[in-house]
């Protein structure tokens, strides 16, 4: 152990000195000074002169590139570790080249960091004494070996770049699930991997989702024996490998190895991800686990970010659905209007090819079309007659007002493009801004007829409502001025085949 060293830790985040120096100052391993920015770690670097550097990678004014090329500059035989948690390829060969000498990805355990320091002085001992050899074999040998470690830390930078990359924020944990198993596959080589959810009642895994590299390994089974595997490496709460051998080759499958992972949240078992290689294939190495376990961390945390984000829209959806209420209890003749509306718009959504998840974004939408009526005074709202040109003009912002309250959230662009588009006319003749055609959305062009034609079906303070069949002839006849002519059709055709009716189906 190097316990005489002086380590320099620099990081924006106050947090990170801390546990910098709690930790070290408490094993009084060694002794820690830290700066929160480049020109201030120059200045110590200069007056304290540590014997190591530990450096974040993105900083503002300095970054650690050019905090380090300065360091080095000042002495180049001080070992320099960066730190970050997206490392790219273009910052780490440059990095290393200038002579960096390892990377650490966040988040890391602080204990990694022992590792490191004796990992890199021991690199260092041995690098000086080679450098007092004086063969030209000697050199040629150190040179070979410098050259693979750099190739060895090029190949881990780029796997641990691709899962980063790949392992991307999900407004659906259920597509986050599938690129996990996907992913496993893809950096370890592998052809079947599942990923089983734990009933934390029961302690029983049930599969969730899986992926196979060769056809004839999808299965929607997971076999006994990886079962037993992922339970083994739940209670043993870490990686645990299968090969086959000799003794067991009277088991009927092509798996030929496995590696079963714990998934944790938050230092709870969520579930465990199980890897298979077939086919007479080599075990997992070491280096297999590294990537695996680190995909399991990153997406881990991606977990946590999912859950927080469906959180936060449902509480936001609850509050907007909330002021829908608040405005048709206004009014009671337009009580339930929104939700009939989304109603009808998402049976013509789906009658004309739309997806789930374009439903979910007509019914969102519907449901919220009217939310800027809200800024509209009750005496305009409520007015039993007819409109005059100024309230005329006032009533025609509610689209706006119900676009700027949904985006003003920021998470709903396309619903927001919906809400301000929806009474626009397929002839350029509506409001706000007169859009026509085919530049009107299209799942606005679907909500105006459903919109019509609730309005025109329901009581108003103004008129009675008008019969379904009067109805239905009114947005036939306004097909290719008001209504785009391929939703009337699908509107039409529902309507006859009584899909549609001003009743509750």
């Amino acid at each position: 152990m190097h316990n005489h060293l002086k380590i320099m830790a620099v990081d924006d985040d106050p947090g990170v000195l801390n546990v910098f120096k709690a930790y070290f100052e408490h094993s009084n391993q060694y002794n820690v000074v830290t700066a929160s920015d480049g020109p201030t770690a120059l200045d110590v670097f200069t007056r304290e002169q540590p014997d190591f550097l530990f450096t974040d990678l993105a900083m503002p004014g300095m970054d650690g590139i050019a905090l380090s090329k300065r360091i080095l500059e000042i002495d180049n035989t001080v070992p320099i570790v960066i730190m970050t948690a997206y490392p790219s390829m273009e910052s780490t060969i440059t990095a290393l080249q200038m002579g960096v000498v390892d990377f650490i990805v966040k988040p890391f355990k602080i204990r990694d960091v022992d590792f490191v320091i004796e990992k890199v002085m021991a690199q260092k001992e041995v690098m000086v004494e080679n450098l007092l050899l004086k063969t030209e074999h000697a050199r040629k040998k150190e040179l070979e070996a410098l050259n693979f470690d750099l190739a060895s830390t090029v190949e881990e930078m780029e796997k641990l770049n691709f899962i980063l990359r790949k392992v991307d924020w999900k407004k659906n944990s259920g597509d986050l699930f599938d690129q996990l198993t996907k992913i496993s596959c893809e950096i370890s080589s592998a052809h079947l991997c599942y990923f089983q959810i734990l009933d934390d009642v029961t302690g029983a895994l049930f599969p969730l989702t899986s992926h196979a590299a060769r056809e004839e390994l999808a299965s929607e089974d997971v076999p006994d024996f990886l079962n037993l595997l992922a339970k083994k490496s739940l209670d043993r709460a870490r990686p645990v490998t299968w090969q086959r051998e000799n003794g067991n080759s009277n088991l009927v499958t092509p798996i030929h190895a496995a590696v079963s992972i714990p998934f944790n949240i938050k230092d709870k078992p969520l579930g465990v991800l199980t890897v298979c290689r077939a086919g007479g294939s080599n075990g997992f190495s070491e280096q297999d686990l590294h990537y695996l376990s680190f995909l399991g961390k990153r997406a881990a945390l991606v977990v946590e970010n999912t859950a927080l984000y469906e959180n936060l829209c449902q509480n936001l959806f609850s509050t907007l659905y909330a002021f829908v209420e608040a405005i048709e209890a206004r009014d009671p003749y337009t009580k339930q209007h929104s939700a009939r509306v989304a109603d009808v718009s998402c049976i013509i959504g789906k009658s004309m090819g739309c997806t789930a998840r374009e439903l979910d974004l007509l019914d969102f939408a519907g449901r919220l079309h009217d939310i800027g009526k809200i800024g509209v005074r009750d005496k305009i709202l409520l007015k039993n007659g007819r409109l005059d040109d100024e309230e005329y003009r006032i009533i025609k912002t509610h689209p706006e007002i119900g676009a700027s309250i949904v985006g003003h959230m920021g998470l709903l662009k396309e619903e927001t493009q919906v809400i301000l588009r929806h009474h626009e006319r397929w002839d350029g003749k509506g409001y706000p801004h007169g859009v026509a055609g085919q530049d009107i959305p299209f799942f606005s062009r679907i909500m105006s007829v459903a919109d019509t034609f609730d309005a025109m079906t329901s009581d108003r303070a103004y008129r009675k409502k008008l019969d379904d069949q009067v109805a239905f002839e009114t947005v036939k006849n306004n097909s290719g001025t008001q209504f785009d002519p391929q939703v009337v059709e699908a509107f039409i055709d529902l309507a006859q085949k009584g899909e549609i009716t001003s009743s509750p189906l």
